[in-house]
């Protein structure tokens, strides 16, 4: 019965392999044995997978030392307000801070009495995204959400779950 079932599956596996073939999407190895899926569609589609599973690494914070990473790398070159801002986003991870509430935690307190813009905000976000993200235009670290009466931003210091 199980040795049937095995048949069964087999041929239903060569069958649909054989019509991926037919569309040059599958090709048997050289020794005529093992199937392979082939084509540029996959190969993009595995390369995007495996930067969506990898990233660049986890987003951390040496205790020690107060050194910034991402994976093993140090992260270097940020400006004051970039690191002030990674700074204060891995204390809190993975909670949706609002726009006020990060200028009141990032800029000095005399900065926020004059009264900061939501541009400088945005520039500060939009430098820290292209030094982090693999892709700074979607973002899978530092999100961005939208609310009443204001959004905000939330650290994924592994990145945003399911990958987007």
């Amino acid at each position: 019965m199980i040795a049937k079932a095995r048949h069964d599956l087999a041929d239903q596996h060569a069958a649909a392999l054989s019509r991926l073939a037919g569309r040059g999407l599958a090709a048997r190895g050289e020794d005529g044995g093992d199937w392979h899926v082939v084509g540029s569609l996959l190969a993009a589609h595995v390369e995007g997978a495996g930067a969506a599973i990898q990233g660049r690494g986890k987003l951390w914070r040496d205790a020690s030392t107060g050194e910034l990473y991402q994976g093993q790398a140090p992260l270097g070159g940020l400006a004051n307000l970039e690191r002030r801002l990674l700074e204060f986003l891995l204390e809190h991870p993975r909670v949706r801070h609002t726009k006020t509430a990060v200028i009141e935690a990032v800029w000095p307190d005399e900065a926020v009495g004059e009264g900061v813009m939501d541009d400088a905000l945005y520039q500060v976000v939009k430098e820290l995204r292209r030094k982090i993200e693999p892709q700074p235009s979607a973002p899978r670290y530092l999100g961005t959400w939208r609310g009443r009466p204001e959004g905000g931003y939330q650290l994924f210091p592994e990145g945003r779950p399911g990958g987007g």
